[in-house]
């Protein structure tokens, strides 16, 4: 009895067993990796490979300061002298558009040309100061339009390429309008319209948007690429502390089924073009009419962490595009003025006199705001805040109103 009821329960396992097999008790394997991104076979045109390969000499020539934050007077010196060669090819090269390739790339890569193009911005911003300095005010103009077609230029490549850029025109602007009081009208006239044809060639910042949208994929990618061959080191040490939580949760999730894996991956992809859609369509329009742009709930969001890092990216480069908009604006009304009160000895009564796309605050949708009074006047956009605060702002003249540097 003992041993026909021992071979009758070992029956029953092995039947088991099968069933299980047949029916798939046994995890259901994973669903094969999806690929959101594959970096794209860069066709450069001619142009934008000459302005990559001056980036290139400029690290050649000055290879102690490419990756140097602070420096001397004597470090400038010998910088500008090394780089004299490349900045007169560059000043020429700037002068007509440069269409840029596809510049998205994976996290935590330095994109191609952003070391000696720092370089390049750098240098043009320390020839508007000695010039400046030097009372050579026709050289001063010269470099800051040449660095502020070179900025613009780089803002239609990728955030970085973008952040690059504004900081090289806002870096000129800053070098050069305080000293708007001392040039002749001549010069007021030719620093004024060259920074208008400057500012209307610049490219749209839904290029920058695109470009973005391919870094988005690639950063998901990346995360997945991590996922699936355990290489953790990398999101660990470039997101630090932060991105712990998030690192953790997907070694977790390597002993779950597949099934969740899959989920985690499209959602986390899935945020991608509603936000860059959503940037497209206010992008254009003045800040007081865009209202708060949503974010993605956080509740049951386990890449947040991830998203928080890679996907916002395009939200500041709005805010930087919009600032620096609306400070190379009040940089040429301000030539303008100070041309008007050198000619006609008082200010204009009205921006009405000055084109109407030079005059759009672009935070508030309307005109700047303007008083004057002879050859007083006070020139202001209401900034960030959308508040006017009668023109109050601090040494930077960024906040809270918004005045041109040297100014407030």
């Amino acid at each position: 009895m003992q041993a026909a009821a021992l071979k009758r329960s070992s029956a029953l396992l092995r039947g088991a067993v099968l069933l299980c097999v047949l029916g798939g008790c046994s995890r259901a394997p994973a669903p094969p990796f999806p690929t959101w991104y594959t970096p794209s076979v860069e066709t450069r045109s001619q142009p934008f490979s000459d302005l990559l390969g001056l980036a290139d000499q400029a690290e050649q020539l000055a290879p102690a300061f490419k990756d140097r934050i602070a420096f001397r007077p004597a470090d400038r010196r010998a910088v500008l002298q090394a780089l004299g060669k490349p900045l007169g090819r560059l000043a020429k090269l700037v002068e007509k558009p440069i269409p840029f390739p596809d510049r998205s790339r994976f996290p935590f890569e330095v994109a191609s040309g952003h070391r000696g193009w720092r370089l390049l911005g750098r240098c043009l911003v320390w020839r508007v100061e000695t010039c400046v300095a030097d009372g050579h005010a026709d050289d001063a103009i010269t470099n800051t339009l040449v660095a502020t077609r070179f900025g613009y230029l780089l803002t239609q490549g990728n955030a970085g390429d973008a952040s690059l850029g504004f900081g090289i025109v806002d870096e000129a602007r800053q070098a050069m309008a305080p000293s708007l009081s001392t040039l002749s009208a001549e010069q007021l006239t030719r620093l004024g319209n060259g920074l208008t044809a400057a500012l209307r060639a610049r490219p749209s910042i839904e290029r920058t948007l695109d470009q973005e949208r391919r870094s988005m994929l690639a950063a998901v990618q990346f995360v997945q690429d991590s996922y699936s061959k355990g290489t953790w080191s990398p999101l660990r040490q470039g997101l630090d502390v932060d991105g712990r939580e998030a690192v953790e949760y997907l070694i977790e999730l390597k002993t779950k089924d597949g099934s969740k894996r899959e989920d985690y991956f499209r959602r986390f992809a899935g945020e991608i073009d509603p936000e860059i859609d959503l940037l497209k369509s206010v992008a254009e329009k003045p800040v007081a009419a865009r209202g708060a742009l949503p974010l993605p709930p956080s509740e049951g969001r386990a890449w947040r962490r991830f998203a928080r890092h890679f996907f916002r990216g395009a939200r500041a480069i709005l805010q930087v595009s919009d600032r620096t908009l609306a400070k190379t604006r009040l940089f040429i009304l301000e030539c303008f003025i100070h041309r008007a009160i050198r000619e006609n000895r008082t200010a204009p009564k009205s921006l009405s006199v000055f084109p109407a796309d030079l005059t759009l605050d672009p935070y508030s949708g309307r005109r700047f705001v303007y008083r004057a009074s002879g050859i007083d006047y006070r020139l202001y956009s209401i900034g960030a805040d959308l508040r006017d605060d009668g023109g109050e702002s601090d040494e930077a003249g960024g906040s809270p109103d918004m005045t041109l540097e040297g100014t407030s």
